[in-house]
């Protein structure tokens, strides 16, 4: 990923922090002039929204936090509510790789609908697992599926604190 300082990235965008949206403030050599101060950035298939300067993508979520922080986020920017085009300002904190993850939905392949939380046909029970420092984590054998969730919910809490998502 290509490093800006933050004065280049400030001349060639505005952030409005409220919004999360970016605008152009400079232009390249061969843009037109009516883009000058319009939205701009796109939305990747992934959700994330990317902005360009020079013709480099950057990630917006990081340009927010550069432009509002005055530094390159060390590690990676978590969405809180886990849009990832939701680029205000309330809606980024930094996080590791791992309290990242911790922010997501329930799994696609899911499917009890339920996040950390699997029945087992075989025993008429469902099970709760959960994830922590790179171990699966067994929470037990429940006979609903609300119990198998609160339980996860519970370690969840515990585990990962304000990053939990269920």
């Amino acid at each position: 990923m290509p490093h800006f300082t933050f004065d280049e990235v400030d001349a060639a965008l505005g952030y409005d922090p409220e919004t999360g949206i970016f605008t152009r403030k400079r232009l390249g050599k061969f843009a037109a002039k009516k883009y000058l101060g319009k939205p701009t950035g796109y939305k990747h298939s992934s959700g994330c929204v990317f902005v360009s300067i020079n013709k480099k993508k950057l990630k917006a979520h990081r340009v927010a936090w550069l432009l509002q922080t005055g530094e390159w986020p060390a590690d990676e920017i978590d969405h809180i509510n886990g849009n990832p085009s939701d680029n205000r300002w309330a809606n980024l904190r930094a996080a590791t790789r791992s309290q990242n993850n911790w922010n997501t939905g329930t799994p696609k392949h899911n499917t009890s609908g339920i996040k950390g939380v699997g029945f087992l046909a075989r025993s008429g029970k469902w099970r709760a697992n959960i994830s922590a420092c790179g171990q699966a984590r067994f929470l037990g054998h429940f006979d609903t599926a609300e119990e198998a969730a609160a339980a996860y919910r519970s370690a969840a809490l515990i585990l990962h604190g304000e990053f939990v998502r269920s």
